[in-house]
């Protein structure tokens, strides 16, 4: 009895705890739609940051890959100038060679003249010379051939001379060539290496810019999903707004900031001023003092007063629906406080909340934007001063 009554009261508690744990889920979501969306387009531009800085980390690698592609042309253009180099000096080589080889080939037949002519004195003395002397028919014809013999032994002698210059001249002309030859060579092993370098460093980065092309591929894909469960929020939250216009006419739309109209920010594409990438600017922004009034631009319901990320201190109103039944809104952010809560229904000109610099700011101005069915439009199209 005891086991079936425990087991009776065990099965209550059960079910009342589940009772209780499940009826408030379903109005907690419904109460967090904003939440949602808030953090929904918190976490877009996140990743629309990270997509960006991967864009820009893609343009600074083709900007270095560009460079390399240059560095590489050129060394290839050195090497070919180079390889221009080398062959010229290789044919002064063989023509060196060849002049070498012939200065060797007239210093052996001189040579061997030479070596006839001291063999034939060896053997015969100076009788020949002799002769040639004795063999004058006067004083006078022996002075010419004591001088013609003496300028043939002159000229033996510089014959010898130059072709032992003109041979070692040849031998240090084709020394020089090949020791130019051979830092052609070295210089061309370099630039070949530095080409190798290159080739390698382009890999690399090919690869990075690839990784990084990855990357960014995978922040555009989580976008393109959170950006559709957004939308269907935004869907969600329109189809909840009030089905009344708040008595606005949706051309009266007043200016937010009273006093203050200077817009640092317009609506588009712009550098984020904190992240320096290009990033989609959803509204204006409007420069104001610390705790400036910010005012309700319609009548409304305000259906969010929180943080909201990069929105920082953040108010929506609802503004209803228009008779076409598209479902308009306001919000405020980068507040530096409140002066209304959810569910307050605000009239035109009151005062909402204080200007300030709260979330991702960089100095005391209102975001502000017009959301017509969930979708950002430029307030400038339905302000009024």
């Amino acid at each position: 009895m005891k086991n079936k009554r425990l087991g009776r009261i065990i099965t209550f508690i059960l079910a009342f705890t589940l009772l209780f744990t499940i009826v408030p889920v379903k109005s907690a979501r419904a109460a967090t739609l904003q939440e949602q969306l808030a953090e929904l387009e918190r976490q877009i531009e996140e990743y629309r940051n990270n997509s960006n800085k991967q864009s820009e980390l893609a343009k600074a690698l083709r900007k270095e890959l560009y460079l390399i592609d240059q560095q590489i042309s050129a060394v290839e253009e050195q090497i070919k100038a180079l390889n221009n180099e080398i062959a010229e000096a290789q044919l002064r080589i063989e023509t060196a060679s060849e002049s070498l080889e012939q200065a060797e080939a007239d210093r052996i037949a001189y040579q061997e003249q030479l070596e006839k002519r001291i063999t034939v004195m060896y053997m015969y003395g100076d009788t020949e010379y002799l002769e040639v002397l004795f063999g004058a028919q006067d004083f006078s014809d022996f002075i010419s051939r004591a001088t013609a013999i003496a300028s043939i032994i002159e000229y033996d002698n510089l014959m010898a001379q130059k072709l032992k210059e003109n041979e070692a001249l040849i031998a240090e002309m084709r020394r020089q060539i090949e020791e130019q030859k051979d830092k052609l060579e070295a210089l061309k092993a370099s630039k070949t290496a530095q080409e190798k370098e290159l080739a390698s460093q382009k890999r690399s980065k090919d690869e990075s810019l690839k990784k990084i092309q990855q990357t960014q591929a995978y922040w555009d894909a989580l976008i393109k999903e959170e950006e559709k469960e957004a939308a269907a929020i935004r869907n969600q939250i329109a189809s909840q707004s009030s089905n009344t216009n708040y008595a606005n006419t949706y051309k009266t739309f007043i200016w937010p900031t009273p006093g203050y109209y200077s817009i640092t920010s317009p609506f588009g594409y712009r550098i984020h001023p904190i992240s320096h990438v290009r990033a989609f600017h959803g509204g204006i922004d409007i420069g104001a003092p610390k705790n400036a009034r910010a005012v309700a631009v319609a009548n409304g319901k305000v259906i969010f007063a929180s943080w909201n990320g990069g929105y920082g201190n953040c108010i929506i109103i609802d503004l209803g629906k228009d008779s076409k039944g598209n479902s308009y809104a306001a919000v405020y952010g980068h507040l530096n406080g409140y002066a209304s809560s959810v569910g307050d229904i605000v009239t035109q000109g009151q005062v909402i909340g204080y200007v300030g610099t709260t979330g991702l700011s960089t100095g005391y101005h209102l975001h502000f934007e017009i959301r017509i069915n969930g979708t950002r439009v430029n307030p400038i199209n339905y302000l009024t001063k």
